[in-house]
């Protein structure tokens, strides 16, 4: 097969592979091309060797513009962040920061793990980050409870695998608004938590 083969091979291989996973052509077009040659590597040539940043720089640039831009929480919000999450070898943590960090629309991700005393039965907050990045100058929405107790809809999240919505209410300054959220619980036994992505202009 001449090289010429090989790049039309590749090509159609990455082509399939965006769209089966959402992504538009044109934004890997607009990738330098150091990062087109490892996006080649990770598909059509696995055997071929990547940094541990590498991928992470793909993930950051194909997938998260515009990840939590959708006009509603569907039962599928969370799909995409698991599943390009895995192949890019992102964890779930990181890609839930990440979205809230750089997504057009405004978004909270809140992570939340069991009380250490095992009686309380309820789920702490462990960090928060979002809307945007660097929070200077930008609202810093925290939810008003940061301990949640049984029963509720995140601990209906926590012991199941599928999505919950909910509300939650925020706190802004001195105002208190009532934001939509979906949640949902990854990993197993101890080592279990919730992911909860906030919209707080919806």
């Amino acid at each position: 097969m001449t090289r010429r083969q090989d790049y039309e091979t590749h090509e159609r291989e990455i082509r399939l592979w965006l769209e089966s996973n959402e992504i538009p052509y044109q934004r890997y077009r607009d990738l330098p091309t150091h990062n087109k040659v490892v996006l080649c590597n990770m598909i059509c040539i696995p055997t071929r060797s990547t940094t541990y940043r590498e991928p992470i720089a793909l993930y950051k640039k194909l997938c998260l513009p515009d990840i939590a831009g959708r006009e509603s929480i569907g039962p599928d919000s969370f799909i995409p962040i698991e599943r390009l999450a895995n192949v890019f070898k992102v964890s779930i943590r990181a890609a839930a920061w990440r979205i809230a960090e750089v997504s057009t629309e405004p978004c909270i991700a809140l992570l939340r793990k069991p009380h250490p005393s095992a009686k309380a039965k309820a789920l702490r907050l462990a960090w928060r980050v979002g809307p945007g990045g660097k929070t200077r100058g930008k609202p810093n929405y925290m939810p008003v409870h940061t301990l949640v107790r049984y029963p509720s809809k995140l601990h209906q999240a926590y012991e199941y695998d599928s999505p919950v919505k909910s509300s939650r209410l925020f706190k802004l300054d001195t105002v208190t608004k009532r934001c939509p959220m979906e949640s949902r619980g990854f990993r197993r036994k101890e080592t279990r938590y919730v992911i909860s992505l906030a919209f707080p202009d919806r």
